[in-house]
């Protein structure tokens, strides 16, 4: 009974689980969750990066395609929503559920014909 207990829970952890970089160049930049101590009203999980900086994601992301690839097969593949075309095959998409945006924009930045997805991060506003 303790084995399918701890199954279960191990099951759950890895069905939630995040990962804990993204792609900037095409190289991963490592991010540690980060406490948000204020009110977040902003309807994102906050995250800091190897360098200090703070990000926000939300469930948005930005994908920028190679020559002669269709977004709409990545719309189908990780039920995503198309909420603007941004420029030549760059498109700023929606996530259905925010846990998964960071998780989907990696997998879509290991796509050959995906020249570069991110979530499209916020950042605090530095006042002068």
């Amino acid at each position: 009974m303790n084995n399918v207990i701890i199954f279960f829970m191990l099951l759950a952890h890895y069905a939630y689980a995040n990962d804990n970089y993204y792609y900037q160049n095409n190289k991963k930049i490592e991010i540690t969750a980060y406490v948000f101590a204020l009110n977040n009203n902003l309807n994102a999980t906050f995250y800091e990066n190897e360098k200090g900086i703070r990000l926000g994601i939300s469930n948005k992301l930005l994908v920028k395609l190679k020559t002669n690839t269709n977004i709409n097969k990545y719309l189908k593949e990780f039920n995503l929503i198309l909420e603007k075309t941004l420029g030549t095959r760059l498109y700023l998409l929606k996530s259905k559920n925010k846990k998964l945006t960071l998780d989907i924009s990696n997998r879509l930045n290991e796509k050959d014909d995906v020249e570069f997805a991110h979530p499209d991060f916020l950042r605090k506003i530095k006042r002068r």
